[in-house]
């Protein structure tokens, strides 16, 4: 089967990539990023008068920009929902790809044209914090942070005051995400011993955005790709599988991006709600789901959400225990709630627990207690569904290798195998590494998980 350049050239006249200046560098090689942010530009230079090209850029020294380059950094989307059906984009905004740590010259050069208005990113929440390799001007940064502030500083250096504005919108899924960003890049400068008029200029020549991404990309559909690409008539070894839906909201007053149609952009003063709203009902919901589904054999988060008992327990979880606080906005809560429900059942999209499973520690903390302890504030009690699946958490990390733990935080779960159930549930909760904090004192936490936790052997949840 032909490649998709040879395919695209025969079945449609299009611009050439190659000619479009870089207006968007992205910082991100992944597929989220590829399907979210590299859609939103395709589009506009499909609708309006952008022309703009991306500068695709790979942020750690083990990326695909390589393989990307050898298909003239095209690739194919295929948005799929329950009520759009399927729809193709092949994304020919991409114009220039970098590997920084081979061409570190050429990533800096960007910098230089005055074409540039954007810097997008997705280094993910990991790639949001400084490493100590970077203390050395002149050598080659290693974390993003250093990165942007060694780009920014050639573009002050190149164009000074002649720079217009730069809108930087970082992706990574952090509160206050622009906030943060700048505050590491000011770090950098400090640590680089740059001077004062760089940071005077940052501060006007640039603009960092808190922003809020939503978006399901399970990325390349292996199990169906033989016969996605048969009705494509083409090979593409990077198409990307996404739901159709699309959501990108921004904390300014004035649109960044010109307007279309369907866009999924919403430029609001309240994204810390929009922020919770999202990592409450729809990521937390992912994570509560984890160990409950690996532990019953169920791969999908469609299978879990369609299963007639723990869809039932999904449903109970999100209305009743993970919608607590979310009340500002009544009437869009209960539509976002409707919505998550649809998009988890969208027949198109395989999300695997497996992948979802990945960094679950982190996720538990950040996702799960605070609605926990939440909840429990506002309620005087423990939330039972909830409470069912830090119970399977503590069951698939003592009993399973299931979910991939530190092995000092395995050995010493497993060493209280033979202890009481109700010691077993205390020592666990003890661990900070598991929960971010020692949740074994809060009153009453043990007996309620005590009773969604067996003495040993199979789950007790399990349903066939």
């Amino acid at each position: 089967m032909q490649p998709l350049t040879q395919k695209l050239n025969s079945i449609e006249k299009c611009y050439n990539n190659r000619q479009l200046s870089p207006k968007v560098i992205q910082i991100g090689t992944g597929n989220f990023l590829r399907a979210f942010a590299g859609s939103l530009i395709e589009r506009l230079n499909r609708e309006t008068d952008f022309k703009g090209g991306i500068a695709m850029v790979q942020p750690t020294r083990n990326g695909k920009i390589k393989q990307l380059q050898e298909q003239n950094y095209l690739y194919t989307i295929l948005s799929r929902g329950n009520e759009g059906g399927v729809k193709k984009m092949v994304v020919r905004s991409v114009s220039k790809g970098i590997d920084p740590y081979t061409n570190y010259l050429e990533f800096c050069q960007l910098a230089e044209s005055t074409h540039v208005e954007y810097i997008i990113s997705n280094t993910t929440e990991a790639g949001l914090q400084l490493s100590d390799k970077d203390s050395v001007w002149g050598t080659i940064p290693e974390s993003f942070p250093a990165k942007l502030c060694a780009l920014l500083y050639h573009r002050y250096l190149k164009l000074n005051k002649k720079a217009p504005l730069i809108h930087i919108l970082p992706c990574e899924l952090v509160p206050e995400n622009g906030k943060f960003l700048k505050k590491l890049v000011l770090k950098m400068t400090d640590r680089y011993k740059l001077e004062n008029g760089f940071k005077n200029w940052l501060h006007s020549k640039t603009k960092f955005y808190n922003t809020l991404v939503d978006r399901i990309v399970p990325g390349y559909p292996k199990d169906e790709y033989e016969g996605i690409s048969q009705k494509l008539g083409y090979n593409d070894p990077f198409l990307i599988a996404a739901e159709d839906f699309n959501f990108w909201a921004i904390e300014s007053d004035q649109p960044v991006f010109p307007e279309i149609k369907d866009s999924g952009l919403l430029y609001t003063d309240k994204l810390e709600y929009y922020h919770q709203r999202k990592v409450q009902l729809l990521n937390a919901s992912h994570t509560a789901m984890v160990p409950l589904a690996l532990s019953n054999r169920i791969e999908t988060v469609k299978e879990f959400t369609d299963h007639e008992y723990w869809g039932e327990y999904f449903r109970g979880l999100l209305y009743e225990e993970l919608s607590i606080g979310l009340d500002e906005d009544p009437e869009g809560l209960l539509d976002f709630m409707h919505t998550v429900i649809s998009r988890f059942s969208n027949p198109y999209i395989c999300h695997y627990f497996k992948d979802i499973a990945l960094n679950t520690l982190s996720k538990i903390q950040t996702r799960l207690v605070p609605v926990l302890i939440a909840y429990y504030k506002t309620k005087k009690q423990w939330p039972a569904k909830l409470c069912m699946s830090l119970a399977a958490y503590i069951y698939v990390f003592s009993y399973t290798d299931l979910i991939e733990i530190p092995q000092d935080l395995k050995a010493e779960l497993s060493a209280e195998l033979t202890a009481s159930k109700t010691d077993r549930i205390k020592k666990a909760l003890a661990q900070k590494t598991i929960w971010g904090k020692d949740l074994s004192s809060k009153k009453g936490l043990v007996k309620a998980i005590a009773q969604q936790l067996p003495a040993k052997g199979k789950y007790p949840a399990s349903r066939e």
